[in-house]
């Protein structure tokens, strides 16, 4: 203000790089009073403050200058030291949710065995619509219940990654009780993601299949681009999606408060600048040790799936646990530069 820049040209120009109308008048409020905001009289509390920032997706923009600098490698090992930090309850709390698994997995075995009772009952009459019915309830059964307990050891593991980058030992029953709060919403979020992220993967098939089906049909060349056009429109759907809604879930865990359909829009806020370009590179180094492991074994990847080779286990449940941790790393990380911006924009007009 001193230098003649009057408090109407700060607001257009905060304004117009994507800053929250509520935030910006915080902003003010804070530097000289509610009596002299510039569009509302209404002053947001700090602890409403703190909602607003976590509702607003597009209220601060983005620092571009150190989010380079925080590369795949250095995640890897700073989500080693934080592992290493809480060993103790990362260890408990994944063998809880280890245990966890395994009753899921004799409930559902409890559940075709009755279903096979079931059918031996009913008899032969209706042995055919079981026999289709059976596997589709049970598929869905299985990807709703393993979503739910995957959610819960989510929560539990990266809440116990994040004290471990803080430096700090976390509470099991403490954690505990947090994950029973917040894996049912989590698991939300994933079917949300997985709905947008996975839904030209089941409406390409169709598509697809009714181009080619013209194509035998006598149909011209333009019917096979076509086929070919969608499939790959649909990759790049996948592709795309992927990479700007990579963390909704550890954007449910860490922001409670946060609508849960905003989730959507908050990873894709986070994960821009930068935040993708991680991934893609995570998503190549994870090739490699793919690629690599697959020389070493001899197996392809569907034989290593059904191998009980106990190299390639152990590779598998190393890259998940580093794989997890890497993201919270990069929650972390990309959380912090947004709080980083919101702390040296405030700065700055306060100097002003």
């Amino acid at each position: 203000m001193s230098e003649g820049v009057s408090r109407q040209t700060i607001f257009d120009t905060l304004i117009e790089n994507n800053w929250d109308e509520q935030l910006v008048n915080e902003v003010f409020a804070t530097i000289t009073g509610p009596e002299q905001d510039v569009q509302s009289d209404v002053v947001l509390s700090s602890e409403n403050a703190d909602q607003s920032l976590a509702k607003n997706d597009d209220s601060v923009a983005v620092v571009e200058t150190d989010t380079a600098k925080y590369g795949v490698l250095q995640a890897i090992k700073d989500s080693v030291v934080a592992i290493r930090n809480n060993i103790g309850g990362y260890l408990a709390l994944a063998g809880i949710g280890l245990v966890v698994t395994g009753i899921m997995y004799v409930v559902l075995i409890l559940i075709v065995i009755n279903g096979m009772l079931a059918q031996a009952i009913i008899g032969n009459v209706s042995a055919g619509w079981m026999s289709l019915f059976l596997p589709v309830a049970l598929g869905i059964i299985t990807l709703i219940t393993s979503t739910f307990i995957s959610s819960f050891i989510m929560v539990t593991t990266s809440i116990t990654v994040n004290d471990g980058a803080e430096k700090r030992k976390s509470n099991i029953g403490n954690v505990l009780r947090v994950g029973l709060k917040r894996f049912v919403r989590v698991a939300l979020a994933s079917f949300l993601m997985m709905i947008v992220v996975l839904s030209p993967l089941i409406i390409v098939p169709f598509l697809s299949l009714a181009l080619f089906s013209n194509i035998l049909s006598g149909s011209s060349v333009l019917s096979y681009l076509s086929g070919i056009l969608v499939m790959l429109a649909g990759g790049v759907w996948f592709v795309v999606t992927f990479l700007k809604f990579a963390l909704v879930p550890y954007v449910a865990t860490f922001e409670p408060n946060l609508p849960l359909l905003k989730t959507l829009g908050r990873s894709n806020f986070l994960l821009k600048h930068g935040g993708q370009l991680f991934l893609a590179k995570g998503a190549a180094l994870a090739f490699v040790v793919l690629v690599a492991t697959s020389l070493l074994t001899g197996e392809n990847l569907q034989e290593m799936q059904e191998s009980g080779n106990l190299f390639t286990l152990l590779v598998s449940l190393v890259f998940s646990v580093i794989s997890s941790a890497v993201l919270v790393m990069l929650y972390r990380n990309r959380t912090s530069l947004r709080d980083d911006a919101i702390a040296s924009t405030t700065q700055s007009a306060q100097e002003i």
